[in-house]
């Protein structure tokens, strides 16, 4: 059996989503250095943000829970359109990272859209690590957009 599984998330998972972001904010934006006192109202402003622009973007998109034998790891975002599907956004927790999460989600994405004859498309911060797992896997930019790479693969 897969260690790896993924199921929709519910209500009763949102202190977990919203402590892994927190987390990624502290890791990718450098927010752990500022108090407490300010970096809390800011991670929750940006959390907010991100949420209203994920619906608003792609109202049809998928959110999923990682679980890595039987643990919550990660979560995902996924929004399978017309042409493409789009990883909308993915992140694991630093005690799951590099025990092949990531690499099976995209890899199951990038199948999925090539079955369907459609591509896989993902966006990234440049700072993000995680850009060289993207490249490694085959996917390509496509688009700068300042901050952040468009990559397609498959």
């Amino acid at each position: 059996m897969n260690p790896i599984q993924v199921r929709l998330m519910t209500e009763a998972d949102e202190a977990f989503v919203y402590r892994l972001f927190s987390l990624v904010c502290d890791e990718q934006q450098g927010l752990a250095y500022l108090p407490e006192s300010q970096r809390e109202p800011l991670v929750q402003m940006q959390y907010r943000a991100r949420a209203q622009s994920y619906k608003a973007a792609y109202p049809e998109a998928m959110y999923q829970i990682i679980e890595f034998e039987g643990q919550p790891a990660g979560y995902h975002v996924v929004a399978e359109q017309d042409e493409q599907i789009v990883l909308v956004d993915v992140a694991v927790l630093p005690e799951f990272r590099r025990r092949g999460i990531c690499t099976h989600m995209l890899q199951m994405y990038r199948t999925k859209a090539q079955q369907e004859g459609k591509v896989c498309v993902l966006h990234v911060f440049k700072m993000n690590p995680a850009q060289h797992l993207y490249a490694r896997l085959g996917f390509e930019i496509v688009q700068d957009c300042g901050m952040e790479w468009t990559m397609k693969g498959g």
